[in-house]
């Protein structure tokens, strides 16, 4: 369903039944909305008192599953210290339009609302799907018949790389043309072939290209006779991104590579001004990924079952203590208020256990020594799904509880420490992998099948539609198609070739285990509550923020017994800003019983409560080493009168010293 694209016009029609804490300061709203992290379109600002009206539409491109996240500003209100944030909103285009159903259009309210509950109102938009509307038969054409008898309930709407519309049938294993103004599968007669040959996809291509770039007639006829050159450009118009913004125009150059023009500024760029709209600057990122995770936590508080979920677990044994209670716990138990024990420890869990516990369970959980997960080959240490993971008989199972324990953190708003590749974060989002990504699994092979496409390459080269593996000293081979070891790769089929062979090598090797890890992570987490987030907002949701930023951290401590001017103190910050990163992480998690940092930086650091400070105490003698209580996020510090002796006795604490001790 995913490699659908559909076009749909999008109409903003008013905003309602508005409520905020002194109403008569929403002067100049306007709607800012993006899809599925990109296509980021705003309406211009307008005047009213309950009811704004903009009426304006907006063509865009989605895939059935995607989200469309909308936010509310007040013009007057933007300066350099706000942008005017009102509210935000989101909504899964299947609610509204369902993929597989007659319905085309379609008017609903979505709720815009802030985290904090001074703004509320509901944003009225109209939505025209362009996806199924009835198709014109040329002079010539086939002859097709509908039949009204049909089940609609198994087949199931796609559209091919080509842009061509078909219905699969999931019983009957078929392909069959869709032009109908009923919807209804049709028949093909049997002269006809319900997979378009070569020639047809070639045309295909062309008469896509030929519509959105002005050509002269020896172009026109250059292309029509050169497929692979056609391929390309075709796949530089990158469709799914949507049209051009106003006053853009795409152009070739004489050696056959686009570019466009801005006929406002008179100038020409390499860039896609599809991409330049969609990529706000870092700082409007920032604030948008705070928005949306305050959106998921208020939805996810909805979802909150009464009760307790007791999960108790040896420390030393915590990965397959927590394996069998976990994958034996009802999903919606895990939706209970979670309180973690750890065996033999008498601490009580007010938030720093439980941030001990998955920060321990995520080290060992992905773990390469367990050869579930595997370090990519790109040289930033992230983590792909081994594919010699079917080692254990049981591998199915613990990639279903590793996706339970994803969605359990993010559930309860604790961060694993962990950092996936970024196929695995796009597929997670029901997103394809590009050829582009290989590059973040395998530099290696990215570098190789680069090669492949750029240059001309003939049977010489021994390559066949397979790759064979070393699994654990035997090497087997893995067929990208059918018999594909005995096919070889040639000029004429080299791009199928790479498509089949990066996404075998992208997830197609493993996607037995991600189904069963993203079963788990369902069970807990929806796919609509997962995909307002974009694929780098969706690792800062599951791995917060690794870098820690000590004037940060220091900016928000609280001092007991102690000053900011105190040697002790000064000795203190001095020793952490000399620290390295690995050991600083190592501190907070000693103090605060996690790694990883909040969105928002340590001024949102959660204890017992809710929200709280960093907290320094001056407690015992220079004798006696520093102690934590990660439930409140304090580190009781003796007063130490030396760097050097600071230095040892904090090491020794965060080394030497593991469990709870609460007084």
């Amino acid at each position: 369903m995913e490699n659908i694209r559909f076009e749909l016009q999008l109409t903003i029609s008013h905003l309602e039944g508005v409520w905020r804490r002194n109403v008569f300061r929403v002067r100049r709203p306007f709607v800012s909305f993006s899809i599925d992290g990109g296509q980021v379109q705003s309406t211009h600002d307008v005047s009213g008192r309950l009811i704004y009206r903009w009426d304006e539409q907006f063509t865009v491109i989605l895939h059935p599953k995607s989200v469309i996240v909308f936010q509310l500003f007040d013009k007057l209100k933007t300066n350099n210290a706000t942008d005017g944030f009102l509210g935000i909103g989101a909504i899964p285009i299947n609610n509204v339009i369902p993929a597989q159903s007659s319905i085309l259009e379609a008017t609903t309210k979505i709720p815009i609302h802030d985290s904090n509950g001074y703004f509320y109102g509901k944003l009225v938009c109209h939505f025209e799907s362009k996806h199924f509307s009835p198709q014109q038969l040329a002079a010539g054409d086939i002859a097709i018949s509908t039949s009204p008898d049909i089940n609609l309930s198994v087949w199931e709407p796609r559209v091919d790389e080509y842009g061509k519309l078909y219905y699969y049938n999931r019983n009957h294993l078929s392909q069959q043309q869709l032009v109908s103004k009923n919807h209804v599968p049709c028949q093909l007669s049997s002269s006809s072939s319900s997979v378009p040959d070569e020639q047809t996809k070639h045309e295909s291509r062309c008469s896509k290209i030929f519509a959105r770039i002005k050509l002269d007639k020896a172009t026109v006829a250059h292309l029509s006779q050169n497929p692979v050159l056609a391929h390309s450009i075709f796949d530089e118009l990158a469709l799914n991104k949507g049209p051009l913004p106003k006053g853009w125009e795409m152009r070739l150059t004489d050696d056959f590579h686009v570019y466009f023009v801005d006929h406002e500024t008179k100038t020409t760029t390499w860039e896609d001004p599809r991409e330049q709209c969609s990529i706000p600057s870092s700082s409007s990122k920032l604030q948008l990924l705070r928005r949306k995770q305050a959106y998921l936590y208020q939805e996810l508080a909805k979802q909150v079952k009464e009760g307790q979920c007791h999960i108790k677990v040896e420390r030393k044994n915590i990965l397959h203590n927590a394996f069998d209670i976990i994958l034996r716990l009802p999903p919606e138990d895990l939706k209970m208020k979670l309180l973690i024990r750890f065996k033999g420890e008498d601490g009580l869990d007010y938030g720093g256990v439980s941030r001990e516990f998955f920060y321990l369970l995520s080290h060992q959980m992905f773990d390469p020594s367990t050869c579930l997960f595997e370090y990519s080959n790109a040289g930033d240490y992230s983590l792909r799904i081994s594919i010699h993971s079917c080692i254990n008989e049981e591998h199915l199972s613990w990639f279903r509880f590793i996706g339970r324990v994803i969605g359990l953190a993010i559930f309860h708003r604790r961060y694993l420490d962990v950092c996936f590749v970024r196929t695995l974060y796009k597929t997670l989002l029901g997103q394809s992998p590009e050829f582009e990504d290989l590059q973040y699994v395998d530099k290696d092979l990215y570098h190789s099948l680069s090669w492949i496409r750029d240059n001309h390459v003939d049977e010489t080269l021994c390559l066949t539609f397979s790759t064979t593996v070393d699994h654990f000293g035997e090497a087997v081979i893995y067929d990208f198609k059918p018999n594909g070891r005995n096919i070889s790769v040639t000029e004429e089929n080299k791009h199928e070739f790479l498509k089949l062979a990066s996404e075998w090598h992208m997830y197609k090797n493993t996607e037995e285990q991600f189904q069963s890890l993203k079963r788990g992570l369902n069970e807990i987490i929806s796919d609509k509550d997962l995909r307002i987030f974009d694929v780098d907002e969706l690792g800062v949701l599951i791995g917060g923020t690794s870098t820690i930023d000590v004037e940060d951290w220091k900016r928000y401590t609280d001092y007991r017994s102690y000053s900011e001017s105190d040697l002790t103190i000064k000795l203190f910050w001095r020793l952490v800003s000399e620290w390295p990163e690995e050991k600083r992480a190592r501190l907070l998690q000693f103090t605060t019983g996690t790694s990883r940092i909040p969105l928002n930086g340590f001024k949102d650091i959660h204890g017992s409560d809710g929200p709280r400070k960093f907290v320094i105490e001056k407690v015992g003698t220079v004798d006696q080493l520093p102690h934590a209580h990660t439930c409140f996020n304090r580190l009781d510090l003796p007063p130490y009168q030396t760097k050097q002796q600071l230095d040892r006795k904090l090491t020794l604490a965060i080394e030497e010293t593991a469990g709870f001790g609460t007084k």
